[in-house]
């Protein structure tokens, strides 16, 4: 069998890729309290305002990245689960035993002598 015609998947790769994403995700949900707490220590209320006013202008872009991460997470976690349930029928597949082909007379195989 050719290397083109087989599929390798790195089942380890995908989980850290879904790992991945889901960590982006919590700390796109922690933006909103980081910016307050970072506008909360700036030491100057324009500068303060400032922050928020960004954090806030930015909530609708927020919610599409959000959107999208969310969407490729499960994507991602959706193939894994596919490919593997490939993975365990093909290798059942293999395990089972082979059939045997009816002979075939269908009557068994054997001779049939008249006795005389």
């Amino acid at each position: 069998m050719s290397s083109s015609s087989q599929m390798k998947v790195d089942y380890e790769m995908l989980s850290d890729l879904e790992a991945h994403l889901t960590n982006a995700l919590n700390v796109l949900g922690m933006d909103i309290e980081s910016s307050a707490t970072i506008a909360a220590n700036s030491g100057d209320a324009r500068l303060g305002g400032t922050i928020v006013a960004f954090n806030q202008s930015w909530i609708k872009h927020r919610y599409d990245i959000k959107e999208n991460l969310e969407w490729l997470r499960d994507s991602v976690k959706n193939i894994a689960v596919q490919l593997s349930d490939v993975d365990k029928s093909l290798a059942q597949g293999l395990k089972a035993p082979a059939a045997v082909p009816a002979s075939p007379g269908g009557g068994g195989g054997g001779s049939s002598k008249k006795a005389q």
